[in-house]
């Protein structure tokens, strides 16, 4: 891999990284890009018995599922 295309990778993933940072604290404690985010604090939620703190995860993949289905659809 050249320099140049280690350097882009590298600032894509810091871009991505910030975005989802921004999206966490913005959003109310619930990742917007990355899925795996949210399953973890579902996973999180259920071993501490909180059942209040699963909505905004389930709310996440659930929106992330139905775009999923509606893009498959079109």
């Amino acid at each position: 891999m050249n320099r140049r295309t280690h350097l882009s990778l590298v600032l894509l993933a810091g871009a991505s990284g910030a975005v989802d940072a921004l999206a966490f604290t913005a959003l109310g404690t619930v990742f917007a890009g990355v899925m795996t985010g949210n399953l973890v604090l579902l996973g999180v939620a259920a071993g501490h018995g909180a059942g209040g703190d699963t909505l905004a995860p389930l709310t996440a993949l659930g929106g992330y599922a139905a775009g999923a289905c509606a893009a498959t659809l079109a």
